[in-house]
């Protein structure tokens, strides 16, 4: 059974992929300083600013047994236009750690699952009145999946194995966003995955998985929008 260990500098990936997400919206805020953050005053309609919280997922699938709810990071980059006065569009990069946790009584066996997404949101958000505080939000979530590691619990380090997972995936993504503070903002997103990211998954130890049963990622973010 053929697979192969991760090359290091991919281990990297999620920490250079924070690091240039945070470049960029210092970029983008040191040359449109009136329109950053969460100022409304110098250009009503447009607002550029950044999201950071905790995602929650775990993966549908009936070949995967034991499966735990997986936390991991979620940061990013939005900017969203007022294109009528009840309707805000809103796009994202966002980048999420994603997965799945598992609990197996045998020695050497699947830990869990790890995924990288840069996730593009494409949302439209509904102001109820002129000044309200909550926002309902619903759109299509466009990804692309760059680390797809199992790794096994036996090992003190656990050493990743790349899988024949999808590069791609796509979810229906809703939530409501409720402003406390006029700068801060605390979100709350659900991502439905719709593509089954699994071409043929194989684990080279228990369980033994690679049947090619559909996998699709279901997930739940929790984020402080600034």
């Amino acid at each position: 059974m053929k697979y192969k260990i991760k090359l290091p500098y991919c281990r990297s990936l999620k920490t250079f992929a924070v690091i240039s997400l945070l470049f960029f919206f210092n970029r983008l805020n040191a040359q449109n300083d009136g329109i950053s953050g969460n100022d409304y005053d110098d250009n009503p309609n447009m607002r550029l600013g950044v999201k950071a919280g905790i995602g929650f997922s775990n993966i549908q699938s009936a070949e995967l047994q034991g499966r735990r709810i997986k936390p991991g990071m979620s940061v990013g980059l939005y900017a969203n236009y007022l294109v009528k006065k009840r309707f805000l569009f809103q796009a994202e990069i966002d980048g999420n750690l994603r997965g799945a946790n598992f609990r197996f009584p045998q020695a050497s066996s699947l830990n869990r699952l790890s995924f990288f997404y840069l996730d593009v949101p494409l949302t439209v958000h509904y102001y109820f009145t002129k000044k309200s505080l909550v926002l309902p939000f619903v759109g299509m979530q466009p990804s692309l999946i760059f680390r797809k590691d199992a790794y096994k619990s036996q090992e003190v380090v656990p050493q990743p194995v790349v899988l024949d997972i999808k590069n791609y995936d796509l979810a229906v993504t809703a939530g409501i966003l409720y402003r406390f503070h006029p700068k801060v903002a605390v979100q709350i997103q659900a991502n439905y995955g719709l593509i089954n990211i699994n071409n043929r998954l194989t684990i080279p130890f228990f369980p033994y998985l690679g049947l090619g049963t559909p996998m699709y990622n279901r997930n739940l973010q929790l984020c402080l929008v600034f």
